[in-house]
């Protein structure tokens, strides 16, 4: 069923500069993560468009936890 799911539907779409976006980040103390997602006119959903993870340093696992979130953040919107 989850590979009909992935195989079958489109999993990831092209980004439209002319539309809104979504930012959405999750950390924990060892690595970081952002998923970049915008809803598509025609069906109202919302639809991955890119994504980023990255291990953090001995020296960021002690920032907190919305300095992490933040950090994430600024790594998927530098790339």
């Amino acid at each position: 069923m989850l590979k009909n799911a992935i195989t079958s539907a489109s999993v990831l779409v092209f980004l439209d500069d002319t539309k809104s976006f979504c930012v959405e980040a999750d950390s924990s103390n060892f690595t970081t993560g952002v998923v970049l997602s915008q809803q598509l006119e025609a069906d109202s959903k919302w639809y991955l468009v890119a994504f980023f993870s990255k291990s953090l340093s001995t020296v960021e696992w002690n920032y907190k936890i919305h300095n992490k979130e933040m950090l994430a953040i600024i790594y998927a919107l530098e790339k």
